[in-house]
């Protein structure tokens, strides 16, 4: 069956260059969005899911009635006709799958993702401009959308948190704990909440020095550990100072008194952050600004 509904890649690429190394042009003001699909393009869970036909697009638009010819597509393996226009029918995920095709070809020139920037601005019509958008905003939506239209079409009904739901929660769903300690009893409530990414502030005194980071790192380090008691040192954020940070215990103010269950009262409280359940690939948000 394989080999008669399918053709092996053509070998047009150097031997020297790996498959998947393919530039995305910009298509007005959308670096934004051209960045974080690149990195979701190189991301391995993704790239297996969607390489290995786990969401076929000829076959998702088939079931959805989507208006359009099947047997034609483009140079870039994308489906010619009104995918998302006719019916008013869309699915990022088909979308994403096409990409994929097309960026693992083997092809080299640019390849332009309209199709894709247009569906999204169907999922999220108050974004729908030729503006520099938020990449963190984008990436939240483009998830959501991939969610929102895999999981109606699979009729499933786990919650986010189980992580189960669609190969957007499968790779990137965590799970959040938060410990609240009453300074009155030591009594401690824990809530656990998933999360798609997890947003990291820095230090005061490193904002100003985040700027500087290429400028003073050109020294060499003997070790991890030492580069990193380095950066530390200078004031250069880093990823483990973002974390250790982000899971230091907090002490709530008088203004921020949180109802004890067991005083019964408002009650100064610590809170603590930590992350209960890792996903298959951790999405951090710098809050640089």
């Amino acid at each position: 069956m394989m080999g008669s509904c399918s053709s092996p890649l053509e070998s047009v690429s150097t031997p020297d260059l790996p498959r998947g190394l393919r530039g995305l042009n910009n298509l007005g003001n959308t670096s934004f969005m051209n960045s974080v699909l690149q990195a979701l393009l190189h991301t391995p869970p993704l790239s297996s899911y969607f390489l290995s036909d786990r969401h076929n697009r000829y076959f998702c638009q088939k079931k959805n009635g989507v208006s359009g010819n099947v047997s034609e597509r483009n140079v870039d393996g994308a489906l010619d006709g009104g995918h998302g226009s006719k019916n008013g029918s869309f699915c990022l995920a088909c979308d994403m799958d096409a990409m994929f095709s097309a960026v693992f070809s083997g092809e080299r020139m640019p390849y332009s993702p309209a199709k894709f920037l247009y569906n999204w601005w169907q999922h999220a019509a108050n974004l729908a401009s030729y503006e520099e958008q938020d990449t963190h905003e984008f990436f939240i939506s483009m998830l959501d959308g991939i969610h929102e239209k895999v999981d109606k079409d699979r009729h499933r009904l786990q919650s986010q948190g189980s992580g189960d739901c669609c190969i957007a929660h499968r790779v990137f769903s965590g799970i959040l704990r938060s410990d609240v300690m009453c300074m009155a009893c030591g009594f401690t409530s824990t809530t656990c909440d998933p999360c798609l990414d997890i947003s990291l502030d820095l230090e005061q005194n490193q904002r100003g020095s985040a700027k500087a980071t290429s400028a003073k790192s050109h020294h060499s380090c003997n070790g991890e550990a030492e580069c990193m008691n380095s950066s530390q040192n200078s004031g250069i954020p880093t990823l483990m100072g973002c974390l250790d940070r982000f899971t230091r215990p907090e002490r709530l103010g008088s203004d921020q008194k949180l109802f004890c269950q067991q005083c019964q009262v408002r009650q100064e409280s610590l809170k603590q952050m930590s992350i209960r359940k890792l996903p298959l690939v951790s999405c951090f948000h710098i809050k640089i600004f």
